[in-house]
């Protein structure tokens, strides 16, 4: 029988696998999504108050500007156009939103398959196991997905979650 000895350890004859290590997982949410869409689409709305959501009447999302003025999701469109008389008001076009989604689910799935789409503009990805073949940390990872050049109109932020899915078990008994 072979006793390996990994970090101080003692694996009496443990077979090594994806399961005995501890499970990182991607969380990806994109920031003022729709209006970064529109920004793409039309660079001369950047740093302007932009909202969309005329189709419904009220604010669907609302831009970084807008957001600084006040303006929130689900306001009263009236209400936000006496908030800010400037406001650039858009419909929400969920065609082209839905194609800028699925451009980010499929830069998502240059770093693993495992993308599990939550929103629209929201999925977390696990990245277990991928620090070696990608050569980073989980967090340099994180940071490859969250500055990828496509990316960066509207990723704010991407957050790992290492646990360990051992020592979670042996604390519910």
């Amino acid at each position: 029988m072979s006793v390996i000895i990994f970090r101080g350890h003692i694996m009496d004859g443990a077979i090594f696998n994806l399961h005995s290590w501890p499970q990182a997982i991607l969380h990806i949410d994109g920031d003022a999504f729709f209006t970064s869409c529109e920004e793409v689409l039309h660079p001369e709305l950047r740093g302007k108050p932009v909202i969309t959501g005329t189709e419904r009447g009220i604010v669907a999302c609302a831009s970084h500007a807008a957001k600084k003025i006040g303006i929130k999701r689900g306001v009263n469109l009236r209400d936000a156009k006496i908030i800010c008389p400037g406001l650039v008001v858009l419909p929400s076009d969920y065609e082209t939103y839905s194609l800028f989604s699925r451009r980010m689910f499929m830069i998502m799935r240059r770093f693993t398959p495992q993308v599990e789409e939550y929103s629209i503009d929201e999925a977390f990805a696990d990245i277990t196991g991928l620090r070696r073949p990608l050569r980073s940390s989980y967090e340099n990872i994180a940071r490859k997905i969250r500055f990828a050049p496509f990316m960066k109109p509207w990723m704010k932020s991407a957050g790992v979650s290492v646990n360990m899915p051992c020592i979670w078990a042996g604390l519910t008994r």
